[in-house]
């Protein structure tokens, strides 16, 4: 199962080193991905949840990840939308459709 997360808090290779790292010695993570500015690829072996993800990476840095639905992830114009209204946010303003 390949999953796309969003890492915020990653300013240098070495966070998204460190990040990788971390997220691969997660159990149930088989491979991770991590790039600048905020991208994660996690391709899981079995379950793991945003939580147990959050929880790791919190003891290495100042980061917060969260799962982008792929509905979430590109707009029309193929371009990153982001949740609740960002600038190419499909679903501009409107929180309800995928926000907590």
């Amino acid at each position: 199962m390949k999953h796309t997360y969003k890492v915020t808090g990653m300013s240098c290779g070495g966070c998204v080193s460190t990040v990788e790292k971390t997220l691969k010695g997660v159990k149930g993570i088989a491979n991770a991905v991590v790039s600048l500015p905020d991208n994660a690829e996690v391709e899981m072996d079995t379950q793991v949840t945003t939580d147990e993800m959050q929880e790791a990476i919190n003891k290495v840095g100042n980061y917060t990840i969260r799962e982008i639905n792929s509905s979430e992830n590109k707009s029309k114009e193929g371009k990153e939308a982001s949740c609740c209204g960002g600038s190419n946010s499909t679903n501009k303003g409107d929180k309800s459709s995928c926000c907590e």
